[in-house]
C-alpha cells in the first residue's frame, strides 16, 4: 500500500508530561504542612508511586480524586516502628532518609534492585554527626535517633539530592541549619527546584555563596499558601522532527 504524505504547517496542543523531580518535593511539602493539599500530576511514575506510599507509611494520606488529582492529607501523627519499602526511587531514598530522622521515627528501611548499589554514605555520616543512628551504611538499614540544627557540610559533586533532603527536613527540626558544600555542584538547578518548592509552602531558604541557611524562625512547620498545585514539565518536540525529515527530503 502506498501512501501519500503531502507537507503542511504542523498544529496543535500536546499536553507536556508532569515534571517527576517536581513532583517528588511538591508531595513531600504536602505531607507535613499545615492543610491539606490539592496536586495535579498528570503521570504517576514508579518513583513517584514509591514516594507517596512511603509518606502514607509515615502517616500522610493521599488520595486520587480524579485522573491526575490527588489530595494529600498532612502528616498529624508520625506512625513509629514502621518498614519503608524504598523499592528503586533513588530521590524516594535521599530525600526521606534525612526527613525520617528528622522526625526521630524508628524505622525498618530496605528495597528492591540495584538501589543498594547507589551512593548515600555521605549522607548518612552527615546525619549520625547530628544525632541519627544507623544499623548500617548502606540498604537495608534500621534508623534511630533524631538529628538536630547545626552546619551540615556535604560534598556537592556527589548527589545534589544530599542536600536537597537536607532542606526538606529542615522545617522540622526547631533549629536553625546551615548547609555548607565544600566543593561544586554539578546539579545546582535540582536544588533550586528544592528551593521554590519549600518557597511555594511558606519556608524560606537563604543562599550565600556555597552557603544554605533555613532559620529555625521562619520554618516551625510548612505553611500551605496554595491550595492547589500544577505540577508542570517540559515539552520537547521530538514528535515533530519526523514531520521535518519528511519535508526536507
Amino acid at each position: 500500500m502506498d501512501v501519500k504524505i503531502l507537507p503542511k504547517k504542523l498544529s496543535g496542543i500536546i499536553n507536556s508530561i508532569s515534571s517527576k523531580s517536581d513532583a517528588h518535593r511538591v508531595l513531600i511539602c504536602s505531607a507535613f504542612c499545615e492543610k491539606e493539599t490539592i496536586l495535579k500530576i498528570n503521570q504517576i511514575s514508579k518513583d513517584i508511586e514509591t514516594t507517596m506510599n512511603c509518606l502514607e507509611n509515615l502517616g500522610a494520606k493521599i488520595i486520587k480524586i480524579s485522573s491526575g488529582i490527588f489530595k494529600v492529607i498532612p502528616i498529624t501523627s508520625v506512625n513509629n516502628n514502621i518498614k519503608l519499602n524504598f523499592k528503586e526511587s533513588g530521590a524516594t531514598l535521599r530525600f526521606l532518609l534525612p526527613i525520617i530522622s528528622a522526625l526521630g521515627t524508628n524505622a525498618e528501611v530496605v528495597c528492591e534492585g540495584r538501589l543498594s548499589e547507589r551512593p548515600i554514605e555521605e549522607l548518612l555520616i552527615s546525619l549520625e554527626i547530628h544525632g541519627a543512628v544507623y544499623s548500617s551504611r548502606k540498604l537495608p538499614l534500621k534508623t534511630s535517633g533524631e538529628i538536630k540544627g547545626g552546619k551540615y557540610t556535604l560534598n556537592g559533586s556527589i548527589s545534589s539530592q544530599f542536600i536537597s533532603g537536607i532542606l526538606l527536613a529542615s522545617p522540622l527540626i526547631n533549629e536553625n541549619i546551615e548547609i555548607e558544600i565544600t566543593t561544586k555542584c554539578e546539579s545546582i538547578g535540582y536544588i533550586n527546584m528544592t528551593i521554590d518548592s519549600m518557597r511555594k509552602f511558606g519556608v524560606s531558604v537563604v543562599k550565600k555563596e556555597n552557603k544554605y541557611f533555613v532559620l529555625a524562625k521562619c520554618k516551625a512547620i510548612f505553611l500551605k499558601f496554595l491550595s492547589q498545585i500544577f505540577i508542570s514539565g517540559i515539552f520537547k518536540p521530538v514528535v515533530f522532527f519526523p514531520a521535518k525529515l519528511i519535508k526536507s527530503s
